[in-house]
């Protein structure tokens, strides 16, 4: 057996911590945050909505597109 473990088996773990300790909900952030948030992704062009400051659809499906994008998926910080 190999000393060495499958960096796959290594991130896992961390993964799976990562989905269960949310920093904080995009719900609960204040709404200046919510509109820089909205702000940063109409920037980038992720963003088609006006800026509104409200956690919609449209924000979510943004931030999930860029995420995935930048291969962050399996960060929770805000979402």
């Amino acid at each position: 057996m190999s000393k060495y473990q499958p960096i796959s088996e290594k991130l896992d773990p961390l993964r799976k911590q990562a989905k269960q300790e949310k920093t904080y909900e995009l719900q609960q952030l204040p709404d200046e945050k919510v509109i820089a948030l909205q702000q940063a992704l109409k920037q980038l062009d992720y963003y088609k909505l006006p800026i509104d400051g409200i956690v919609g659809s449209g924000t979510r499906k943004a931030l999930k597109t860029f995420k995935q994008d930048h291969w962050l998926e399996h960060s929770n910080a805000t979402s």
